[in-house]
């Protein structure tokens, strides 16, 4: 993202705000046929790049997961989403830098007994049942 200032342009992270450390981000990767566009790309800083690209690969898993009815899985990676985005929201990156879900020692194993709480938003945002404030279960999960 470009934003003007006192007449010069300036890069500033797209997510953050940040302004140093920027890197460009291919919205569909080069990997996936993604090009050099302006329109497919976007600036962010170091710390929300490792962060996207984490969430990407999160949302992947969480995908293949829902296609494969394995939904004990699917709790798991929906948990680590919810881990990985309470600790990089963009007001704590710009403090303290991308955090992976990996340092949360509850996203290494869970048992299958494990309720998994995803709050109604990010229920939502997957396109996942299930009821408010209530853990997630399998059973509610629509694939």
């Amino acid at each position: 993202m470009v934003t003007q200032n006192d007449n010069s342009a300036r890069r500033v992270c797209s997510r953050c705000g940040n302004n140093t450390q920027l890197e460009t981000h291919h919205i569909k990767h080069r990997a996936n046929g993604g090009g050099n566009e302006p329109e497919n790309l976007k600036s962010l800083c170091r710390a929300c790049h490792d962060y996207q690209h984490a969430k990407e690969d999160i949302l992947d898993h969480i995908q293949k997961n829902k296609e494969r009815k394995q939904f004990y899985r699917l709790k798991i990676w929906q948990y680590r989403l919810h881990v990985l985005e309470e600790l990089n929201e963009p007001e704590t990156i710009q403090r303290q830098g991308y955090r992976s879900w990996w340092k949360d020692v509850k996203t290494h194993y869970m048992s299958r007994e494990v309720k998994v709480f995803v709050p109604p938003q990010a229920q939502l945002a997957l396109g996942i049942g299930g009821s408010p404030g209530l853990p997630l279960d399998s059973e509610a999960i629509k694939p």
